[in-house]
């Protein structure tokens, strides 16, 4: 016997008892962010030569940015339903995270009564699928209403090819932010998304509902270490704030000391106006009995305060945020296995990460106003 024996919410939803029409995510009729490489195969963060370039310095940093996390596609439609139908380039491996959150798909709905996107289902994949197609949206009990909606991509694995069905007679339109802003965020697992349930609980992916505006996912599980040729091509890309959040990976030994400046001076060499925080780690649950690590943190928090104000001292605008008690006392309760967050951590994580963006923001704004 199986779970979907006696619970049928537990069924993958691919039932469909209308006629759709599917649409490739690329085709002009979805707004889609998080990626530069839109013109390439598939949906990744980095482009093929960007990928090429960094290959030889950090294979793993280039193998990970073909994932498609924080990826998101905006789109307004009166349908009643929604399906996809998704191509991966690998199956499910995680050990500390959901199907859905590494290999699944998310829908979220603008409701105006919440004045806010709202979540509405997933995808119920299998473990061993490279293609899976189902069910995502379902409004056949409400009245015809043009929507707006955002779907988010898989967190932990490549999409090679995606597909939108609507109903035959709908209609769909992309749905550009209001904001032309982009916000890339360059980190760890943690900014890459392990262990949220689904992918829109991602911080990066909170922040953008939020902020209603592009937040960039450039998180590179175990292997953030602040390489200048990272830093070049994040300066390629060009975004109109950078923050990082290296030191869960590059602050376990003395890389992120060796690393920071030269890569604080090749990002804004090329980019000397964008503004950049640098944050440090949150404290982990492992950290209770391992004081090796807590000195190491305490040390960071330090040189990273210090290497902000010293770039602030030359004019740049770069910023330090400790990210260190940023759980509180019931730190050891936010993550699914000692260090990365459950969706109650990715949600404190972003209500920092907003607060940070906004006195960043408001000094930037001040700093531009005419002297009396």
């Amino acid at each position: 016997m199986k779970v979907y024996d006696f619970d049928k919410n537990m069924t993958a939803k691919n039932d469909a008892d209308c006629k759709l029409k599917f649409y490739d995510a690329k085709c002009g009729l979805f707004s889609v962010y998080g990626t530069k490489a839109l013109y390439e195969e598939g949906f990744c963060r980095f482009t093929k030569a960007q990928r090429d370039y960094l290959r030889p310095v950090s294979d793993g940093e280039a193998f990970f940015s073909e994932h498609s996390s924080g990826i998101q596609l905006k789109f307004i439609t009166d349908a009643s339903d929604i399906f996809v139908k998704v191509g991966l380039n690998g199956t499910f491996e995680m050990t500390n995270m959901t199907l859905v959150g590494a290999c699944g798909m998310d829908l979220y709905v603008y409701d105006k009564r919440f004045s806010t996107y709202i979540f509405h289902g997933s995808t119920n994949g299998k473990i061993n699928d490279i293609f899976y197609e189902g069910r995502l949206g379902d409004f056949r009990s409400s009245k015809t209403a043009q929507r707006k909606f955002i779907i988010d991509l898989p967190l932990y694995m490549g999409v090679t090819s995606l597909q939108i069905g609507v109903n035959e007679w709908a209609t769909v339109t992309p749905d550009p932010f209001t904001a032309n802003r982009n916000i890339a965020i360059y980190g760890s697992s943690i900014t890459h998304g392990c262990s949220a349930s689904h992918p829109g609980m991602s911080y990066t992916n909170i922040l953008s509902r939020r902020l209603n505006t592009e937040v960039s996912n450039y998180g590179f599980s175990g292997v953030c270490m602040m390489e200048t040729e990272v830093a070049e091509i994040l300066a390629e890309i060009n975004p109109d704030m950078l923050i990082v959040d290296a030191e869960p990976n590059a602050g376990v030994d003395i890389r992120l000391k060796q690393n920071c400046e030269n890569f604080l001076d090749k990002f804004l060499s090329i980019r000397p106006d964008v503004p950049v925080i640098l944050l440090s780690r949150m404290k982990f649950a492992l950290d209770n009995y391992d004081y090796e690590r807590v000195n190491l943190n305490s040390f960071y928090v330090d040189f990273l305060r210090n290497v902000a104000k010293k770039y602030s001292k030359k004019g740049y605008n770069v910023y330090f945020f400790d990210q260190s008690k940023v759980f509180g006392k019931e730190f050891s309760d936010y993550t699914a296995d000692g260090v990365h967050p459950t969706d109650r951590g990715m949600l404190k994580i972003a209500d920092f990460y907003q607060k940070a963006i906004e006195k960043v923001d408001f000094s930037m704004n001040k700093s531009k106003l005419p002297k009396k």
